[in-house]
């Protein structure tokens, strides 16, 4: 369930205006509040801003939380506590009532509830009338029945007045970038697997090239900065065929890749590349002992921006539309130069890896690089880099 709770059992905080420990200690700041997300409903902003407070329109003074339904189904909401709270109300985005709930005015332990019936997930608004101005206290319970989507989102923690920008994470169904001027990059996916890498893979990963360094624009995402120095570059190898190097066995085969994509920010004009191999047969077509088939996919050196982030792909088909929609979108292109071996469709993968041309200008293969994920068929996988 996404819990919303206000002042009710949140601990003792310092009073407005008030610096130091032993000045009015155990004085309760009325605007104490935590939110459990999840079963479908989650936090469009976090920290300070997830709130606002105000009258709007045809509505009284309210709590008004932006949400966002991730789910379609039924509707729940459920004030079990509540003080001086009048009604709640869910809009939908155009401002049109979606539900509306009265808690009981005989107690404060109201465990009813009202259900409405929602054909269409996006952002939502939660009013919650505070007929006790904001000393009002309320436990609030919202839900789709029976979903389990945003469930591994972190549970905020109490909110205070300091705006606080929302915190990278990933977990078996998510996963949260934000950027420094406020756009959040965000997946959230409960039918998809999630491969997740941190600070602690980035020497692993990285191979025989140069490891994840922190993002000089203040991103968590895994950066490169290539100083031009030598042979300097990546190979992050993010996927390997379980049982390789030395008895790999294939998972899916080179035919199966409905559409791979990269989502990342290069910073020069000589933009990392996505590359795969499959695994070698033995039969006199190898490309080498190692591998039977190589391809390498980039973006095209006039089809970006670079210090801009975008999304690059290739495959039969373009990532769903609804993938990222705020970020430009580039098809990548084969590199016939670099390919090797058959390159048959029956073949299986035996690595994926992100590279960068280990002669690039300095500056020019420099790039943060956020996720990589690929469809096939029913299934999505997500490879997630995240220095936390």
């Amino acid at each position: 369930m996404a819990e919303f709770v206000k002042n009710l059992s949140l601990g003792w905080a310092l009073a407005s205006g008030v610096s130091e420990v032993d000045q009015r200690s155990n004085s309760v700041h009325f605007d104490e509040r935590r939110v459990h997300q999840g079963s479908g409903v989650i936090l469009v902003d976090q920290g300070a801003s997830a709130r606002q407070y105000a009258v709007d329109g045809n509505y009284p003074l309210s709590d008004i939380w932006q949400l966002d339904i991730l789910d379609s189904g039924n509707l729940r909401i459920q004030t079990p506590e509540s003080h001086d709270m009048g009604d709640v109300w869910i809009l939908n985005e155009q401002g049109e009532e979606v539900l509306r709930h009265k808690p009981s005015k005989y107690t404060r332990r109201d465990f009813e509830n009202s259900t409405a019936t929602l054909g269409a997930s996006g952002v939502h608004y939660l009013y919650v009338e505070l007929e006790g101005r904001r000393s009002s206290e309320y436990r609030a319970i919202v839900q789709i029945d029976g979903s389990v989507l945003g469930n591994s989102l972190e549970d905020e923690a109490p909110f205070s007045r300091e705006r606080r920008a929302p915190t990278p994470g990933a977990g078996d169904d998510f996963y949260r970038l934000p950027l420094p001027g406020g756009e959040v990059i965000e997946v959230v996916d409960d039918a998809a697997t999630f491969n997740n890498f941190n600070s602690e893979n980035v020497t692993t990963v990285a191979a025989d090239g140069q490891p994840a360094v922190a993002d000089p624009e203040g991103s968590a995402a895994w950066y490169f900065g290539n100083s031009g120095v030598g042979a300097e570059k990546i190979n992050w190898y993010f996927y390997a065929a379980p049982g390789a190097p030395s008895a790999p066995v294939g998972e899916f085969t080179l035919g199966d890749i409905d559409v791979q994509y990269i989502l990342f920010r290069p910073d020069g004009n000589n933009a990392p590349f996505l590359t795969l191999y499959t695994i070698p047969e033995g039969d006199g077509q190898d490309a080498a002992f190692w591998y039977r088939s190589r391809q390498n996919h980039l973006l095209p050196s006039a089809g970006y921006t670079p210090g801009e982030w975008v999304l690059g792909y290739w495959g039969s088909e373009a990532p769903d539309a609804g993938l990222f929609p705020d970020f430009p979108r580039v098809e990548m292109q084969l590199d016939a130069t670099t390919a090797r071996g058959p390159q048959a469709n029956n073949e299986s993968i035996l690595y994926y890896a992100v590279n960068t041309d280990s002669a690039a200008a300095p500056g020019a293969a420099s790039a943060a690089i956020a996720l990589v994920g690929q469809k096939r068929g029913s299934s999505t996988d997500y490879y997630t880099f995240l220095l936390n």
